[in-house]
């Protein structure tokens, strides 16, 4: 099996999911939706602890990042974060299931500890 991109381009994945749901309550951040950029600030509630994110895509491509913006100051970042990104692992990988058979969901923590990418392939027979 090979593996191709899933570009987020309303054809293969929709955005409906990203803006609707996982980020439905964030901002339009500056530049969104200008030059294909889709850029979101907002608010997420974990278990245990609240934080505000930055997400941006490009339409047309395969992959979204994710940044931790902020937390309560009487928090420990390294918990908030761990939490944070670990919540949106989550999210993410349950989209691989029996309704998106082909769907391939990998996420990557990246050096910069507090930015997390999500990227959206599809398997197909070589």
């Amino acid at each position: 099996m090979k593996r191709i991109y899933a570009p987020i381009d309303n054809k293969n994945l929709l955005e409906d999911p990203f803006e609707d749901e996982v980020f439905g309550d964030f901002y339009a951040a500056p530049g969104h939706r200008k030059n294909h950029l889709r850029h979101l600030i907002g608010s997420v509630e974990t278990e245990n602890y609240g934080a505000f994110v930055d997400v941006w895509w490009h339409y047309a491509d395969h992959m979204i990042s994710i940044r931790l913006l902020g937390y309560q100051p009487q928090e420990d970042l390294d918990d908030v974060r761990e939490e944070v990104m670990t919540h949106y692992e989550r999210i993410f990988k349950a989209w691989q299931c029996d309704d998106n058979p082909w769907l391939i969901v990998e996420t990557k923590r990246m050096p910069d500890p507090n930015l997390l990418t999500v990227s959206f392939y599809f398997e197909c027979e070589d």
